[in-house]
């Protein structure tokens, strides 16, 4: 049914492409699609489609190459393929990174609204502007204490300072909030 040749060359793509893990990762993803409907792979994952084609005639023989694909990249001491490597997926630090901007956004506009009379809350587009404007704030101050260490180390930075100057960045801009925030309660309270 299918040209050795063809199965072959679509081995050679994932045992030695320079883009294997890609590959792969496009096959996985593929081949998961194919199950509900009939796909062909185009471009330069063309090579691939007899193995997406013998995934759905043929499960165990796919399975089996598949497994000859991991062994033989075993033996030949390259990296064992994923096929999470081949797409966009976030690394927890970024995920973190972000998700604790959203929550110092968040403070920050539910700050001001404590300290504004009620007939002037931020609300909507407003709110969305103030965070905005207070993140670009925060990006201003943090490019400006990265440049200042720039220029008292002769324009260097190591990726440890770097993130150590970025922590205590972020640490003095959750410690101005928390003041702010116990500001504006003693407002609120009348204090």
């Amino acid at each position: 049914m299918y040209k050795s040749d063809e199965i072959k060359s679509a081995l050679l793509v994932l045992i030695k492409g320079a883009d294997a893990s890609k590959s792969y990762s496009t096959l996985v993803s593929a081949v998961a699609v194919a199950n509900r409907l009939a796909i062909r792979l185009t471009g330069e994952d063309a090579a691939l489609n007899p193995l997406l084609w013998l995934s759905q005639d043929n499960p165990p023989e796919y399975a089996a190459l598949i497994d000859f694909v991991h062994t033989k990249r075993q033996t030949l001491g390259l990296d064992p393929l994923d096929p999470d490597k081949g797409g966009f997926k976030k690394n927890p630090y970024q995920a973190a990174f972000m998700a604790e901007g959203r929550l110092r956004r968040g403070r920050a506009s539910r700050i001001e609204n404590m300290m504004r009379p009620n007939r002037d809350k931020l609300i909507g587009n407003s709110r969305m502007e103030f965070e905005r404007s207070q993140q670009a704030l925060w990006k201003k101050q943090r490019d400006a204490s990265i440049e200042a260490h720039k220029k008292a180390n002769e324009g260097r930075m190591t990726r440890e300072e770097f993130k150590v100057l970025i922590t205590r960045f972020w640490a003095a801009v959750d410690t101005a909030i928390d003041e702010k925030e116990a500001e504006a309660r003693r407002k609120n309270l009348g204090l």
